[in-house]
């Protein structure tokens, strides 16, 4: 019994680090291509990415953040924002258009011949999108 209630937490350990990662690299990637001139366009928000860290309202949790963030999400149709762990629960909004390819989540470099060595990331390659439509102004 109590085994099982182990392997539980376990789990359910292992899937919030999954998407603590996830998230880390989504926001990183955003906020690079962002910084670099790119247009990154999605269907419902807009990407909102500052040097200092900025105090917004957040309508998906409905909180204050008090320590501000860096990157905020504001809605396309009626201009409030979401922090990115509201916009992220809808992982079928969450790929810009043009990168609906890209995966957020780190793998294993198959040429690695240690485990000590970082993995790497599909984010990390400089391949542009398959569609040419996204122009590179902000």
């Amino acid at each position: 019994m109590e085994s099982e209630r182990i392997r539980a937490r376990r789990a359910k350990t292992n899937e919030e680090r999954h998407f603590q990662s996830t998230r880390r690299n989504f926001q990183i990637f955003v906020k690079n291509r962002i910084r670099r001139g790119e247009s990154l366009i999605w269907k419902t928000h807009v990407a909102e990415v500052s040097e200092e860290a900025v105090l917004r309202y957040c309508v998906g949790c409905k909180r204050t953040h008090h320590r501000g963030s860096t990157l905020w999400w504001r809605r396309k149709e009626d201009g409030e924002y979401d922090c990115s762990t509201c916009f992220m629960k809808d992982w079928s909004r969450v790929s810009p258009l043009g990168y609906e390819h890209r995966t957020f989540t780190r793998k294993r470099n198959p040429n690695q011949e240690t485990a000590s060595e970082e993995p790497t990331s599909d984010l990390a390659t400089g391949s542009e999108p398959e569609s040419e439509s996204t122009s590179k102004s902000v």
